[in-house]
């Protein structure tokens, strides 16, 4: 005795198992592609206090000043244990004008 199934010869059933399977894929990209957003969002500094860093690490603004924005911000200030060296920029040379052949 042969049961037939719907669809025939089976043709049907290969092309929604193929469309299937790249749902299932599309889907899984989508997600990975969602927890690797989350990740890098999470895991990444950004906002009013991470440009306050910013600029005291590169020496624009003195330890007191950014004590006192990161305070004004909201943010918590180091202890004093932590960060007590102020870092200044170096000088400046002034550039000499090239030497002429004569």
């Amino acid at each position: 005795m042969i049961i037939e199934r719907a669809g025939g010869n089976g043709a049907s059933s290969a092309l929604e198992w193929t469309i299937f399977a790249v749902v299932l894929v599309l889907l899984l990209i989508a997600l990975v592609s969602l927890v690797l957003d989350f990740y890098h969002r999470s895991n990444t500094p950004s906002g009013t206090l991470a440009v306050l860093d910013e600029r005291y690490a590169r020496g624009e603004i003195t330890r007191d000043a950014y004590l006192q924005a990161r305070t004004d911000l909201g943010g918590k200030a180091p202890a004093e244990s932590e960060a007590t060296t102020e870092v200044t920029p170096p000088p400046r040379r002034k550039r000499t004008p090239p030497a002429t052949a004569t």
